[in-house]
């Protein structure tokens, strides 16, 4: 039945195509681009952490042929630097396999008991020995002065900004306890965009000695960058509920 109230095909067809919804859609658009980013992201970090605890592995065979610790010479006689270095070893492995599921929001509110003890095992493997043990292989990383206080600087910024995540849940400041452990593990991540930036230096044609300097600062800056981006425009707002918090 004939209505004249109705609007016609062609004024209908002209409101869907109005400017606030030609908007809005392209703003759905973007917000699904960036979602998909941001989780293809978070999986390729995940696998290139994996691979690096996986290649660790054969450090604890305690066998001094393996390539890095045959470029160490006599420091690896030192029993000061080889606890520090396989404290670090250690403690960078746990770091890097229990803080993923830190930042998962589903597990922390169904299962506080092990958020707050993978938690503890986060705070005390940085602040008891992984990070100590990092500040005192920087003194003797290679790369000269340049690559020492990289390590240096990177070490000291972990240490302090996780010191600041544990304080502040101690205080209960819930909310600057996860910024602040947003930033340590971001600078904890520094590991796998190193050797990101290395290989991607390598395929570009420099040297290996000026690679090795420039990925190490390359990787602080991107740590630095993205852990503050991320404390800006938390990650909750990226991803379905259940991810990231």
């Amino acid at each position: 039945m004939y209505r004249p109230d109705r609007p016609g095909v062609s004024e209908s067809i002209r409101r869907s195509r109005s400017p606030l919804r030609g908007r809005a859609w392209h703003a759905a658009c973007a917000a699904s681009v960036v979602r998909w980013v941001f989780r293809l992201s978070c999986a390729a970090t995940l696998a290139l952490c994996g691979l690096i605890i996986f290649n660790s592995l054969p450090y604890f065979t305690f066998r001094r042929d393996l390539p890095f610790l045959e470029e160490k010479g006599d420091l690896t006689s030192d029993p000061v630097w080889r606890a520090c270095f396989y404290g670090h070893v250690l403690g960078g492995m746990l770091c890097l396999a229990s803080a993923p599921f830190l930042f998962w929001d589903r597990l922390r509110v169904r299962f506080p008991a092990i958020h707050r003890g993978l938690g503890r095992l986060y705070g005390i493997v940085v602040l008891g020995w992984a990070g100590p043990a990092g500040l005192f292989l920087a003194l003797h990383a290679k790369g000269g002065i340049a690559g020492r206080t990289a390590f240096l600087a990177l070490g000291l910024l972990w240490w302090g900004a996780t010191a600041r995540g544990v304080r502040s849940i101690l205080q209960k400041r819930p909310a600057d306890h996860r910024r602040w452990m947003i930033r340590s593990y971001s600078l904890a991540l520094s590991a796998a965009s190193f050797r990101v930036f290395q290989v991607a230096l390598f395929w570009s044609g420099m040297a290996d000695e000026p690679n090795y300097i420039v990925s190490l600062w390359l990787s602080l800056a991107a740590s630095l960058a993205v852990g503050e981006a991320l404390v800006r425009k938390p990650p909750v707002s990226l991803v379905l509920k259940g991810g990231l918090s």
